[in-house]
């Protein structure tokens, strides 16, 4: 019995080893990609943010993705609330009066009977699509920021990639960890977005984190 266990334990070792070495040659083939410093979009686009009690977050969230380098005059946020209890919708309808780019929509005006089965982010998401204007449409969280050319990086691939991209997936990373639970936690997420990355390139699994889909 000790030792099947044995050579069970040796044989599932290597089989890990052998598959972290293949995502990891995977994330390693990736191609990379950068825009022209002259690159200017062309394209409208739409970020929606569902957000649940995110007075927190959603001010700094907002602050940076109006402050980027998109033109605004292609540049549309929809916030999706859903169902706040804090002062998320107030917060929200205050940047709208100072960037015009921003819009609320209140979850609690679209939901129907059908729709009480708890699943009100995939729910946030359905309502802010299909009254989007842009020509991409880009979905992140309300507890994220990004640098200034996020947006435009992202343009950059749909106008400029010699093949028609439908759908992009990007990663994502923990930040401002300060403890060893969040440091454990930041380089379980750093792995998952390797895999993430190995798996589309090798078209053998698909996975994309919704806080930077486009």
């Amino acid at each position: 019995m000790l030792l099947t266990l044995t050579i069970l334990s040796i044989f599932l070792a290597l089989a890990y080893a052998g598959l972290m070495l293949v995502y990891g040659q995977g994330w390693r083939a990736l191609p990379e990609w950068s825009a022209p410093p002259d690159f200017v979009p062309q394209m409208a686009l739409t970020v929606i943010i569902p957000a649940r009690n995110e007075a927190e977050h959603i001010g700094a969230c907002l602050a940076a993705i109006v402050g980027g380098n998109y033109p605004s005059e292609l540049l549309e946020i929809i916030v999706v609330d859903d169902h706040s209890d804090d002062a998320t919708p107030q917060i929200v309808r205050d940047a709208a009066a100072r960037f015009p780019v921003v819009r609320l929509l209140p979850l609690a005006d679209f939901m129907t009977a059908n729709d009480q089965n708890g699943a009100f982010k995939k729910k946030a998401l359905e309502v802010a699509m299909v009254r989007a204007k842009g020509e991409i449409i880009v979905t992140t969280d309300a507890d994220c920021v990004f640098g200034a050319d996020w947006l435009r990086l992202m343009a950059s691939v749909f106008e400029l990639s010699e093949k028609p991209v439908q759908l992009l997936t990007a990663p994502v990373v923990f930040h401002h960890d300060q403890n060893l639970l969040q440091r454990f936690q930041t380089l379980d997420f750093l792995g998952l977005m390797g895999i993430t990355g190995a798996g589309i390139h090798y078209k053998f699994q698909r996975m994309g984190n919704c806080a930077n889909l486009v």
